[in-house]
């Protein structure tokens, strides 16, 4: 098993959370699944915002976060329906 990146350890949670989650949340949960791995994971999330940070690195099909308010994010559904269509397509 390869390191896990900082977007999929925010998809893990956002998974295992469900909803909409604040950046504390998630990151509370990226921790204790992956201790002292990350400072923070406030940027990454901006990053993986669909349409959020111009200077993302992150591809638009990439970013699978919508941003709900200040701080509180969920997935975008679409790219929660595009993935599942993937996987049960293969």
């Amino acid at each position: 098993m390869g390191e896990i990146t900082a977007d999929e350890a925010i998809l893990n949670a956002m998974k295992a959370l469900g909803g909409t989650r604040s950046v504390k949340e998630v990151g509370d949960w990226v921790e204790s699944h992956y201790p002292l791995r990350w400072k923070g994971i406030g940027t990454q999330m901006a990053d993986l915002t669909f349409k959020g940070n111009r200077s993302s690195g992150y591809a638009p099909d990439r970013q699978f976060l919508e941003r709900v308010s200040r701080g509180h994010y969920r997935l975008r559904a679409s790219y929660v329906e595009d993935r599942t269509r993937r996987s049960t397509t293969r």
